[in-house]
C-alpha cells in the first residue's frame, strides 16, 4: 500500500515520469491530496520547502496540485503554510508560485508557531519575505519582489513579525541589536540598509502605513458623501459636523485628523539622523487606553515610559 511517505519520495524524485505516475495513481485511487507525512508536512508544502525543479515544471505541479484540491491553508508541525514555504522558495518560480497560493485563498497573515535559527514565532509570509534582506549578496531583490506582491495583495504591515510591525523587522535588520537579549536569526546583513531593494521596501511600508492611517478620514468623506446624497444620516455629531461642512472644506479638516501621539515619543518612521536625549525601544504606556500598550520608538532617554495614573504623567500638574 502506498503511504504519504511513498508519495513524498515520488515528489523529491520529479520530474521522472515514473513519480508523476505514481502520485497520479495514488490520487486517482482515493489517496487525499491534504495527507500529513509521518513529520507532519502536507504534499504542496513538502514540495515548495524543497523546490528544486525547473520554474516551468514546478509551476505545473503546483496547479495540478491546486486542481486536485490541495489545501494552501494545511500547516506543517511548525505553523507554516504554502504561502509561508512559497515565500522561501527563490527566482521567478518563487514569485509566481506566491502569486498563484494567493488566488488559491491562502491567509495572508498566517503566523507560524515555532522558530529556529531562521524564523521567529509569530512570523508571517510578509516578515519572512523581509527576512531575505537578512542574507547579504543574494537575497534584496528577492524580497522585495515577495513583500510588495504581498502588500499590493493586502497584507497587514502591523502585528507580522513576532507580535511587531514590518517597520520594526526592516529596523531590526537595520541594527540587529534591538528587540532581542540575544539575535534570534543566524545571519545578520546590517549592509542591507545601503541596497536599493531595502531603500525601496522602506519607501514602500511607508507608503502602506500613510494609507493606513488615512483610511478613517476617507472612510468618513465617503459617509459624507452618502449622507449627501441622502443615502446614510449619521447619528455622531462628529460625522454630522463633517456632513455639514462646505464641500471642499471636509478634506481639509479631516487631513489634519492625526493618528494618537505620545508627549515622551517620537515615532520611528525614519532613521535617518541620531536623536540625542531619546532611546529607540518599546515601551508599555499604561496611561493610555487601551492600557499598557507597547510602543516602539524613539521615547525619552530618562523616562520609564509607564504612566498608571494622571498625577504621574510627565508635564501634568499634580494639583
Amino acid at each position: 500500500m502506498v503511504s504519504p511517505d511513498d508519495i513524498l519520495e515520488a515528489v523529491d524524485a520529479l520530474p521522472l515520469e515514473e513519480s508523476w505516475d505514481l502520485i497520479r495513481s495514488y490520487l486517482d485511487e482515493g489517496g487525499d491530496i491534504d495527507d500529513l507525512s509521518a513529520d507532519g508536512i502536507t504534499i504542496l508544502n513538502h514540495f515548495l520547502k524543497d523546490f528544486e525543479m525547473d520554474d516551468e515544471a514546478g509551476l505545473g505541479f503546483v496547479r495540478f496540485l491546486l486542481e486536485r484540491g490541495a489545501d494552501v491553508n494545511q500547516v506543517d508541525d511548525n505553523g507554516r503554510n504554502a504561502l509561508f514555504f512559497a515565500c522561501n522558495c527563490g527566482g521567478q518560480f518563487g514569485t509566481d508560485v506566491v502569486s498563484l497560493i494567493i488566488d488559491a485563498g491562502a491567509n495572508i497573515d498566517a503566523k507560524i508557531t515555532s522558530g529556529g535559527d531562521w524564523h521567529i514565532v509569530g512570523e508571517t509570509p510578509l516578515s519572512t519575505s523581509i527576512d531575505w534582506f537578512r542574507r547579504a549578496g543574494f537575497g534584496e531583490d528577492q524580497g522585495l519582489a515577495y513583500a510588495s506582491l504581498l502588500i499590493s495583495r493586502g497584507a497587514s504591515i502591523d502585528d507580522c513579525w513576532g507580535g511587531r510591525s514590518a517597520e520594526d523587522c526592516l529596523r531590526h535588520i537595520e541594527d540587529p541589536s534591538l528587540f532581542f537579549d540575544e539575535d534570534p536569526y543566524a545571519v545578520a546583513n546590517p549592509e542591507a540598509v545601503h541596497h536599493e531593494s531595502f531603500i525601496a521596501l522602506k519607501a514602500l511600508v511607508a507608503d502602506a502605513r500613510r494609507r493606513k492611517l488615512r483610511a478613517p478620514a476617507k472612510a468618513a468623506l465617503t459617509f459624507r458623501t452618502l449622507a449627501l446624497r441622502g443615502r446614510a444620516a449619521p447619528a455622531d455629531p462628529i460625522l454630522k459636523f463633517i456632513v455639514d461642512l462646505p464641500d471642499g472644506v471636509a478634506w481639509n479638516v479631516l487631513s489634519y485628523w492625526p493618528p494618537r501621539r505620545f508627549p515622551n515619543y517620537i515615532r520611528a518612521s525614519t532613521y535617518r539622523r541620531p536623536r540625542p536625549g531619546y532611546v529607540f525601544t518599546t515601551r508599555a504606556l499604561a496611561w493610555f487606553v487601551p492600557s499598557e500598550v507597547p510602543v516602539t520608538g524613539y521615547h525619552i532617554d530618562n523616562q520609564p515610559g509607564v504612566y498608571p495614573d494622571t498625577e504621574s504623567y510627565p508635564g501634568t500638574d499634580s494639583d
